[in-house]
């Protein structure tokens, strides 16, 4: 099975109905029967010709959706069509995404060039991208950053865009929040009803053709982007990108390599008794600060306080590497497969990624993630051996699930 189905199975983990959903992998996937709940795939080419009338998760090298799905769509893959109408929303990530659909709910899209048809109509957008183009209709509010935007469409409420280059010949029929590091080139064809706020390099002034807007552009330095060179996915950008994951690869690898056993009962603790494994966690998040203030109320309380406090700190901060860890693991126990380290620490790697996107999520994706964080800390410490086992004793993987489950 390849390593995109683990990466899908993961998914499996932020959805109530996995037991009512479909799940299908393969090298291609295709979809011509109506579906009447949550549709999980994961393949090299998937492409769906007929309705879902459930949440759709996809990770693929190739994804078309052209019918309609009846509730949110997530996506992760190297092209990323959308021409179905969809009923919620739609969170999405590629290398190049094009939709040229009616979407009911909001849609959410980082990918290298993101593409909105003229024939795409969506409630609101949030957009980051090397390359962002809207020939379509926004129909709230608009957030952009890129490095490259065009807008051919409508935008008909406010619209904040910041990016290397913007290049403006639609209509905004809200407030226009404009920032661009190289140039914000604006057509007679543009029009923008309620006003402009912009910022560039050095306050130079914004050119705009004659009728564009009844109102005079207003410099605002608040808008102002940092850096000389501003790029979304540009080389800046991205090498840090690179660097931040390859950290996060060595720490998973370093923690399977170190710890894979326990990580590995963890996993097992998760799948049998996680409303356990949650209240243990909730309880270490909430204890061990109450702890460390009533420390402080003892002479030898400094010291302590302070090794403790460094150590919640660091657990906290690593909370999603930490529970990328426990998830793969949990997938090598449910699949019954020992994966090479690997393949362990390149599935962690994906799981990594993904509950970082889940935050993006506002208030929802972070209670989520608050909750696997709680549960996957709480298996983990119920799963560390307080005896020690005597030397040369070597337990099996059978042997630990039979431990750890009983």
């Amino acid at each position: 099975m390849r390593i995109h189905t683990w990466l899908l199975i993961t998914l499996l983990i932020i959805s109530a109905s996995v037991s009512a959903g479909d799940f299908r992998s393969g090298g291609s996937v295709t979809i011509d029967e109506p579906q009447r709940h949550d549709l999980y795939i994961s393949a090299g080419t998937v492409v769906i010709n007929a309705p879902v009338y459930g949440d759709v998760i996809v990770t693929g090298g190739n994804v078309t959706i052209n019918d309609s799905v009846m509730q949110d769509i997530l996506v992760a893959g190297g092209r990323v069509f959308l021409n179905g109408f969809v009923a919620d929303d739609v969170r999405c990530a590629g290398g190049k995404i094009t939709i040229s659909s009616l979407i009911a709910g909001d849609l959410a899209a980082a990918g290298g060039i993101v593409e909105i048809t003229r024939t795409a109509s969506i409630a609101s957008i949030t957009a980051t991208g090397g390359k962002v183009i809207l020939s379509g209709t926004c129909l709230g509010p608009l957030n952009v950053a890129a490095g490259e935007f065009t807008l051919e469409g409508t935008v008909s409420d406010n619209a904040v865009i910041k990016g290397g280059t913007l290049i403006l010949r639609g209509t905004i029929k809200g407030k226009a929040s404009l920032a661009a590091s190289e140039d914000i080139k604006i057509y007679q064809s543009a029009r923008i009803d309620r006003g402009i706020q912009y910022w560039l390099p050095f306050k130079r002034p914004l050119e705009i053709p004659a009728g564009v807007s009844k109102h005079t552009p207003t410099y605002n330095p608040l808008l102002s982007i940092t850096h000389s060179r501003w790029y979304f996915l540009g080389a800046s950008t991205f090498l840090g990108l690179m660097w931040y994951l390859g950290m996060a690869f060595i720490l998973i690898m370093l923690l399977q390599y170190l710890f894979g056993s326990a990580f590995y009962r963890a996993g097992i603790k998760i799948h049998s008794k996680p409303g356990k494994s949650a209240l243990i966690g909730l309880g270490y998040f909430v204890c061990i600060p109450i702890s460390a203030v009533l420390l402080l109320m003892t002479i030898i309380g400094l010291p302590l306080t302070i090794i403790m406090l460094f150590l919640y700190v660091t657990t906290v901060l690593m909370a999603t590497v930490i529970s990328s860890v426990v998830i793969v693991n949990w997938i090598s126990f449910i699949s019954d497969r020992d994966f090479s380290l690997m393949k362990m620490s390149g599935m962690g790697l994906m799981t990594f990624a993904l509950l970082k996107i889940l935050t993006f999520t506002p208030f929802f994706g972070s209670f989520l993630m608050m909750v696997i964080a709680m549960t996957c800390f709480g298996a983990l410490i119920t799963s560390v051996r307080w005896k020690p086992i005597s030397t040369g004793t070597k337990i099996s993987r059978q042997e630990e699930n039979i431990t750890v489950s009983s």
